[in-house]
């Protein structure tokens, strides 16, 4: 005959001791660990808040990471701009002393070879400063962000200028119009305001260099190309040159953008060889602004001059975001005239 023999006070006792053994083994884990919340176990909602914190704090540290290396670019140029600016001292200098009328033009010949050897120092300070291969003072380094926060889009942006010599200091003439400064806020919502006409008006600029001074006639119509070479026509007489660079610029302005087709002419010249071209483009692009502060999309401006882009080899314009992203800049670098024509929307 068979018989189930057991003892329950034995049993209870074994399942006491393998429970006391579970809170034993969960206190060891604590006191090693140091942590109330050791796994999921301890306290679901627990592991949750905790992981939550956990990646607030790893990305703080990092945010705080990332802007010690901001500090470390902006000091790099800081360093750079603290020569660029002894040097520009050292030019006004010259400048100040070359005007008093006790050097004759040998001397300020002289004076003036200084001036170009501080201005090639200049360009190599603007050429060569860098932080990690990116180049900080040549133009180059425009709407970077430094990522200071824990979270998306908790940014700093920054734009550093040209310190080239060409650039510093460069005489602008500037011409404005009804049609030709026409606002972005119609490009955006798909008509541009034309920009046909060259607004320079007739006039005499008074040019005062190292081996004298001359008058340069401006004539009405004139384009930045046309003034720049009558400056050059004198630079025996007083030592100065010129370059010419043209820039149209479009920016926004009105309540907010809406999608649309936007269609224009282009005009521009491009330089092949010893000829100079003059050709129409059409540009139509697809408009998917959504801004509610007037702004317009970045993105879709951002498309917009790379279809313009797309065409450089034709036109010679080049175009790019201004810095507030509000708007384009249309650039071209020979200083011929850039003109929009026939302009029409689908919005």
């Amino acid at each position: 005959m068979l018989t189930i023999n057991h003892n329950e006070s034995a049993l209870k006792a074994r399942r006491r001791l393998n429970q006391s053994g579970g809170i034993l083994r969960t206190s060891m884990e604590r006191l090693s660990s140091g942590l109330r919340i050791n796994s999921a176990k301890d306290d679901v909602a627990g592991v949750a808040i905790a992981d939550r914190m956990t990646a607030q704090i790893r990305g703080l540290n990092q945010a705080a990471r990332n802007a010690n290396d901001g500090i470390s670019l902006a000091q790099t140029a800081d360093g750079a701009l603290q020569e660029t600016s002894a040097i520009l001292q050292r030019i006004r200098e010259l400048a100040v002393q070359s005007a008093n009328d006790t050097n004759v033009g040998t001397d300020r010949a002289s004076l003036q070879k200084e001036v170009g050897q501080l201005q090639q120092e200049l360009n190599r300070i603007a050429n060569t400063t860098a932080f990690n291969g990116k180049n900080l003072l040549d133009g180059t380094f425009e709407l970077q962000k430094f990522h200071v926060g824990a979270n998306a889009n908790e940014t700093i942006g920054i734009t550093a200028g040209n310190t080239q010599a060409t650039t510093i200091g460069a005489h602008t003439v500037r011409a404005y119009t009804t049609s030709g400064s026409g606002g972005m806020s119609a490009a955006v919502t798909g008509a541009v305001a034309s920009a046909t006409n060259n607004a320079t008006t007739s006039g005499t600029l008074k040019i005062s260099g190292a081996l004298g001074a001359a008058d340069v006639t401006v004539y009405a119509g004139d384009s930045a190309r046309d003034i720049a070479a009558d400056v050059n026509d004198k630079t025996a007489q007083t030592g100065v040159t010129a370059q010419a660079m043209t820039q149209l610029q479009l920016t926004a302005s009105g309540g907010g953008a809406s999608g649309g087709t936007i269609s224009f002419t282009l005009r521009g010249q491009n330089v092949t060889d010893s000829s100079t071209i003059t050709q129409d483009v059409k540009i139509s692009y697809n408009l998917t602004a959504s801004g509610a502060d007037g702004s317009g999309d970045d993105a879709a401006l951002a498309g917009l001059a790379a279809t313009i882009n797309s065409y450089t080899g034709t036109t010679g314009v080049t175009a790019k975001l201004n810095e507030a992203k509000t708007g384009l800049i249309l650039e071209q670098a020979n200083g011929y005239d850039i003109q929009l024509t026939g302009n029409t929307d689908s919005t």
